[in-house]
């Protein structure tokens, strides 16, 4: 299982940095400021599609979109 958590707090986010990499069984990985912008960005994209497949959004047609462009 892979998880992103976002710790806003930099004192509290050293303290569950050194809890998690005492547990032999959890493999910690700090990633950058311009990946984690990615990944949301990423996580977004994949939502916003979603919505569009369940009509929660409407799409705009792919000619529309190059016109944009």
């Amino acid at each position: 299982m892979k998880l992103i958590i976002n710790i806003t707090d930099n004192k509290m986010g050293t303290h569950l940095m050194a809890l998690l990499k005492s547990l032999s069984y959890v493999n910690v990985e700090k990633i950058s400021e311009k990946k984690s912008k990615i990944i949301k960005g990423l996580d977004d994209a994949v939502k916003e599609v979603n919505d569009i497949k369940t009509g929660k959004k409407k799409g705009r047609n792919f000619e529309d979109f190059l016109n944009a462009l």
